[in-house]
């Protein structure tokens, strides 16, 4: 007798327009007694319909409860605060329409049932965590030098690092002057040369394994001994273009030093840097300016 009254109390919250009750078959005497267990009762049909149903602007316990079987069902994405706002009430909507279920926002007997609970316990008081901001962990800079931990180092860099990639790359034979301390043109095309040698990928960079090689090439003596004989560049006897190598290239490369027109090392590689000399040379003397060293370039550096 109580259970069934009260799911009709929650019913008829739950769907207000369904209130009107036709009692005609009821005689006098079932309406008496009706009225004496409502007297009865009524408080306690009162508290459970209430407690069964919640509805946006509440709070506590019964909402933390409702937004976990909202979660726990895909409807409600976020953590449980325990009050119910617009965003709960949309969650709400939302179960509803999937179920068939009257969609008004409201948590009563019909929307917990499809929930999956027909009696809402009271879920035990959350006690807010505080929050606690995870200190960073203290990091020891690398020192700015190559070869060490993740220092890879390009073009457009700076500093002591740069300074010692220079002194290996004069003592191993690539790089011709002083070290500067900054990467530019000169030391990127030395490094690709480098790599070209030695079967490393050719990319510019001076990284781990270009360090690693760098210091275990043998040291080439980049002066000539006092009373050698001065070597003669080769002849130059073909047309040159970017991507030939030997001693002609050589050649070339020393004669556009020779000229002001090249200032990188003297490899036997025609890369980046001799193009930009012979196309430097080309545009001083009104030539085509395409980068190739040819009959006319050979004539006017001579």
């Amino acid at each position: 007798m109580e259970t069934f009254a009260y799911l009709h109390i929650a019913q008829e919250y739950e769907y207000p327009e369904e209130k009107e009750i036709k009692l005609n078959w009821v005689n006098p005497a079932a309406l008496t007694l009706i009225s004496i267990a409502c007297s009865t009762w009524g408080g306690n049909f009162a508290g459970a319909a209430q407690a069964m149903t919640t509805l946006r602007g509440d709070t506590g316990a019964d909402v933390i409860y409702l937004q976990d079987l909202l979660r726990k069902a895909g409807y409600f994405p976020s953590a449980s605060t325990g009050f119910f706002g617009g965003f709960t009430e949309a969650a709400v909507h939302d179960f509803q329409r999937s179920k068939g279920l009257s969609v008004d926002g409201v948590a009563g007997y019909h929307t917990l049932k499809a929930l999956g609970t027909s009696v809402k316990p009271v879920a035990p008081a959350v006690t807010p965590t505080p929050s606690v901001t995870p200190t960073p962990p203290v990091t020891t800079p690398l020192p700015s030098q190559p070869g060490v931990g993740n220092a890879t180092l390009g073009f457009g860099d700076s500093g002591v690092g740069v300074t010692r990639l220079q002194d290996l790359l004069r003592r191993a034979g690539y790089l011709t002057g002083p070290s500067t301390g900054f990467f530019g043109a000169v030391t990127r095309e030395s490094i690709k040369l480098f790599q070209r040698a030695n079967g490393l990928p050719v990319d510019g960079f001076a990284g781990r394994a270009t360090i690693a090689a760098l210091q275990n090439a043998p040291a080439v003596a980049t002066t000539p001994t006092p009373g050698s004989p001065t070597l003669r560049p080769a002849a130059i006897t073909r047309l040159l273009q970017p991507g030939d190598s030997g001693e002609d290239v050589k050649a070339l490369q020393q004669r556009l030093t020779e000229r002001k027109y090249y200032t990188g090392p003297v490899t036997g590689f025609y890369g980046d840097l001799t193009e930009a000399a012979v196309r430097n040379l080309q545009r001083s003397n009104n030539l085509p300016v395409d980068g190739f060293f040819g009959a006319k370039s050979a004539a006017v550096l001579r």
